[in-house]
């Protein structure tokens, strides 16, 4: 008669120690991949090839759009990520059509990308890096262009200046007339040259161009925001946003008129305090 703990009993309790072991090893490499990927976001250059690799990794993870710039011109073709070579990059052809032209005659190109933050989208950070056309291939039988693997990625700031999220214990609020009519709209994300809110109300009220009266905006321990605005985007969010139990169906970007420059000292400091928080978070939380 076999005396406890048996031969059979040892080896389950071995085999269940290393699953542990193994799960606990998988576990802490997947929290420092995570965190080493979200202090990328707040980088402001980024030039370790194994760095910038996981930046396009992150890219193609997300399936998020590339936008490209031929030379210095102004106008901007759309694209995606499709394969990460050692020494290329194959994307998509351009959109509209007429950038695949402007593409093979470029000298150089710029490409413009923004990610999804991994905790949400408190901070909103876009991308750019320098590349050069190569040649136009196949990929599944669809056209594609390959460009050159960048060597250096850098953080860029539209208006700039830094654009971050209120959190959502503390959200702000922005109010306007417009119309003759005062509106409250939850706010989406805010910088010392505008903001972006949520809103139901569309094209006939808000298009791009309308000017907005009395806008008010209180920041915490930063005084009031009081000034006018334009309105320079109106979207149709993907999905529609969950406000206060009512759904919400798109997004307004407005440009401050008139704001004095202690106010606007006053946003980029609350901005600034928001990243700080943000990246003290990231800190503690993947330790």
């Amino acid at each position: 008669m076999e005396h406890w703990p048996t031969s059979g009993f040892l080896l389950v309790v071995g085999g269940l120690l290393l699953i542990a072991v193994l799960c606990s090893v998988l576990y802490r490499r997947q929290r420092e991949r995570t965190r080493k990927r979200m202090l990328l976001l707040h980088a402001d250059r980024i030039d370790d090839p194994d760095d910038i690799l996981l930046m396009l990794k992150t890219i193609m993870q997300e399936k998020a759009r590339l936008k490209i710039h031929c030379n210095d011109r102004r106008r901007t073709y759309t694209s995606s990520l499709l394969v990460i070579d050692p020494s290329t990059l194959l994307i998509d052809e351009l959109f509209p059509a007429e950038g695949n032209e402007r593409i093979r005659e470029s000298n150089f190109i710029t490409v413009d990308f923004s990610l999804r933050n991994p905790e949400g989208q408190r901070l909103h950070l876009s991308y750019s890096f320098p590349s050069t056309y190569v040649a136009d291939e196949q990929w599944h039988g669809l056209p594609a262009i390959r460009i050159a693997f960048p060597t250096l990625i850098t953080r860029n700031q539209k208006r700039s200046y830094l654009r971050v999220s209120p959190p959502v214990n503390e959200p702000l609020f922005i109010r306007y007339v417009v119309q003759g009519r005062e509106h409250i709209d939850k706010i989406v994300n805010i910088s010392a040259s505008g903001a972006r809110f949520y809103t139901n109300l569309g094209k006939s009220v808000l298009a791009p161009g309308t000017h907005l009266d009395d806008v008010r905006i209180d920041i915490p321990n930063g005084g009031s925001i009081s000034c006018s605005a334009v309105v320079r985007t109106l979207h149709h969010n993907e999905q529609p946003v969950i406000i206060n139990g009512k759904q919400v169906f798109f997004s307004c970007g407005i440009e401050f008129i008139g704001l004095s420059d202690a106010v606007r000292d006053n946003i980029v400091k609350y901005a600034l305090l928001r990243e700080r928080q943000e990246l003290k978070y990231l800190t503690r939380e993947f330790a």
